[in-house]
């Protein structure tokens, strides 16, 4: 059984951080564009801004047809995928004829089928031919999602369902589907296929901060030893199988998290207190009733009090977070210090 493993490669720094809607990624670099502009820019694996690409129109969403070598991309205006090649230049335009009209393309993906295109938009995944312009063909319904996107990976195809409660990610095989729930801390993007059976995922941590996230099939339990059956593991198993050491907890990553939320909850109080200062000289500038002037002054205080005790929470997180830090690393694997 795969087990899709969530991994943080990069955060994406920058004054862009938090616009870019669409991934590509070609074996080598990231290619994210931003609606509305007319440029892609491209990151190296590390998130290390590499140039900055101009383009004809903004794309919405973006990838990369490895059988091809070349880049599918849809605009965030009108229902037109765009065929680039490795400089990002348009080099053909194929229009999607559809007797209702669509929403905007939020996601498009090559599949492995020569001359066929994933296309997906809120509410639905089709697909669509480049040799000839067709009617799309609906393939999946996907009722109450914002935002889907897709990728396709050999036999499989990734869809991911951004809805009001949470964003998903479904699995689809040829004999099996399966979903995803990515952390709540996260709201999704886009997505693009990498390796056989990895995928990528552009996300914003708390609708802020966006970084890249590696999803990677792996073994859920050490392979038995020795095999009675073939390793579910993409990688060949081993004889003799060693029982693999737990990963220790990252307590260092956790601290960042607590400290990071203490400041996204500090600066939502400077604002409460701001718009208190700015509520009590409005009713100064409007009005001498002493009976009036109590009780917006009551009501401050009491917010001044609710803040009070919030930064007590606030500094006791921030120990906690301080405890962190100090805990000791942790020791190596016994399985690497056994007979030495």
């Amino acid at each position: 059984m795969d087990v899709l493993s969530f991994e943080i490669i990069c955060d994406i720094a920058g004054d862009t951080c938090g616009k870019y809607s669409g991934i590509a990624f070609d074996g080598l670099c990231f290619y994210l564009t931003l609606p509305g502009q007319c440029e892609i820019h491209l990151l190296d694996q590390c998130c290390q801004k590499l140039g900055c690409i101009k383009t004809p129109r903004g794309y919405e969403a973006i990838c990369y047809d490895d059988r091809l070598k070349c880049f599918w991309a849809t605009s965030s205006r009108g229902q037109h995928v765009y065929k680039l090649n490795r400089k990002c230049e348009e080099i053909d335009c194929i229009k999607i004829n559809s007797r209702n009209p669509l929403a905007v393309l939020s996601g498009i993906s090559a599949l492995p089928v020569p001359d066929e295109l994933l296309i997906s938009s809120a509410g639905w995944l089709a697909a669509i031919s480049t040799a000839s312009p067709a009617e799309p063909t609906i393939l999946k319904k996907i009722c109450g999602a914002i935002r889907v996107g897709v990728a396709a990976s050999h036999e499989k195809i990734f869809h991911l369902t951004c809805g009001p409660q949470g964003d998903t990610i479904t699995v689809v095989s040829p004999f099996r589907e399966q979903m995803y729930v990515l952390p709540m801390e996260y709201r999704a993007c886009a997505i693009a296929a990498g390796e056989p059976g990895t995928l990528y995922v552009l996300a914003a941590k708390h609708c802020q901060y966006q970084c890249i996230i590696k999803c990677a099939p792996c073994c859920p339990a050490p392979c038995p030893c020795p095999c009675p059956q073939p390793c579910p593991c993409p990688q060949p198993c081993p004889a003799p199988c060693p029982k693999p050491c737990p990963k220790p907890p990252d307590c260092r990553r956790g601290a960042g998290d607590i400290v990071e939320s203490i400041a996204l909850i500090e600066a939502s109080l400077s604002h409460i207190l701001n718009a208190e200062g700015e509520k009590l000289q409005k009713v100064l500038a409007c009005t001498d009733d002493v009976c009036e002037l109590l009780k917006v002054n009551e009501s401050i205080r009491e917010t001044i009090t609710c803040v009070t005790h919030m930064e007590h929470v606030l500094y006791d997180k921030l120990r906690l977070a301080e405890g962190l830090c100090k805990a000791p690393a942790p020791g190596p694997c016994p399985s690497d210090t056994e007979g030495l």
